[in-house]
């Protein structure tokens, strides 16, 4: 018995901006649609498929007070809780560096990045990792988008 080909397409839904007082942060994300390949029999056998090529993301400091830090977190979701058939979104996991962790539709916080200047930038990559089962039978996985979103706090005198 052969693995049925599955295919996950992954599409970037939401990338926000933040504004703190007397501040915008911009996010902007590379690779906003992805396509993981068909798995093989290796894939199956492991029990998973990473993606080859990370998402990228980027925050921009806009504006913001001389003195103040603008500490920033990255966050993302699922937009649903199934990825297509009966696989659910918990079986696609994402990574900045080390373990994997499973994908929900709450917020989870990727990375936090520290912004004191003006034009001052920080980036990072989110690996995909999808799950596989012998028994899964959808041909392919599209049903979900992944949202970012940023947040943060201004500390410093008079932020």
């Amino acid at each position: 018995m052969s693995p049925r080909a599955c295919l996950l397409v992954i599409g970037v839904l939401c990338a926000s901006a933040l504004a703190l007082p007397a501040q915008t942060v911009t996010l902007t994300t590379t690779g906003a649609s992805t396509q993981m390949a068909n798995p093989t029999l290796a894939d199956y056998a492991a029990g998973s498929m990473v993606q080859a090529t990370p998402i990228g993301y980027t925050l921009r400091l806009n504006s913001g007070r001389a003195g103040c830090t603008y500490t920033v977190l990255v966050g993302v979701r699922a937009s649903t809780s199934i990825l297509g058939g009966s696989k659910p979104v918990s079986d696609l996991q994402w990574a900045t560096t080390g373990g994997y962790t499973a994908m929900t539709t709450t917020n989870a916080t990727v990375a936090t990045h520290t912004l004191r200047t003006t034009s001052t930038t920080a980036s990072g990559n989110i690996t995909l990792k999808i799950l596989l089962n012998w028994t899964d039978t959808a041909t392919s996985y599209a049903g979900t988008g992944l949202r970012f979103q940023v947040s943060g706090t201004a500390s410093g005198s008079g932020c």
